[in-house]
């Protein structure tokens, strides 16, 4: 499992171990009104560019890695797409790319995940790619 998680400049080596798995499905939807709020703008561009799948995939934070957020979905998300207005739609993989921030039961920011009570994503940037060079 590939996944990298930077906090506060920490890379964060426990989020390769098998405790996070990256198969959380979730309503696209659901997610792009979630992450709009940090970049309404991104969210925007997506919508009016691109038919989207319903469902996109996380990762989900394990009870072993932190029982307070056991099940929490995190990024990247990927989901599945087309280009909106294209004479021949080519499958794409589209990778939403955040930032994340722990906090702890008061509220201040922690690099630790196992003692963090909540966590906070911010849409960064996206990433295109076609579905045959990703599968």
């Amino acid at each position: 499992m590939r996944t990298l998680l930077a906090v506060s400049g920490v890379c964060l080596g426990l989020l390769t171990s098998p405790y996070l798995r990256a198969d959380g499905t979730l309503s696209t939807e659901e997610l792009l009104v979630t992450l709009s709020q940090s970049n309404p703008k991104l969210v925007q561009t997506l919508r009016d560019g691109f038919d989207l799948d319903k469902n996109a995939e996380g990762a989900i934070i394990g009870r072993a890695v932190n029982p307070a957020l056991a099940g929490t979905r995190i990024g990247p998300y990927k989901l599945h797409g087309r280009l909106r207005k294209s004479q021949s739609p080519v499958e794409l993989v589209i990778t939403l790319n955040t930032a994340m921030v722990f906090s702890d039961r008061r509220g201040h920011k922690t690099a630790s995940v196992a003692t963090a009570t909540s966590v906070t994503e911010t849409l960064k940037n996206i990433q295109i790619e076609t579905a045959s060079d990703v599968e």
